[in-house]
């Protein structure tokens, strides 16, 4: 059985690609109080929709980081770096 994110998070109410790609597993570990998440994505995540559902996960479950694997199959991936580049250094702090 398929877990979508928007199937298992249903009051995450945001219409973005993320929602649509499918949770391969989750990890928490306590003593860190990180949350891991992997995925499978059937198209391309821009970086805002990582940051958000990041953000989402961590005020929803209380923790103080989430992180996002993500794992593309057959997916063409627009690698504009100078574009990103602005949103990159703004996720990375």
């Amino acid at each position: 059985m398929q877990k979508i994110i928007k199937d298992v998070f249903v009051d995450y109410k945001k219409d973005n690609s993320i929602t649509n790609s499918e949770i391969v597993d989750t990890s928490l570990f306590k003593k860190t109080n990180r949350l891991q998440m992997n995925i499978h994505a059937f198209s391309q995540i821009s970086i805002e929709d990582i940051e958000d559902f990041e953000n989402y996960l961590i005020k929803r479950f209380n923790i103080g980081r989430a992180l996002i694997n993500i794992k593309y199959d057959s997916v063409d991936i627009n690698q504009s770096i100078v574009d990103d580049y602005p949103k990159i250094i703004q996720y990375i702090t």
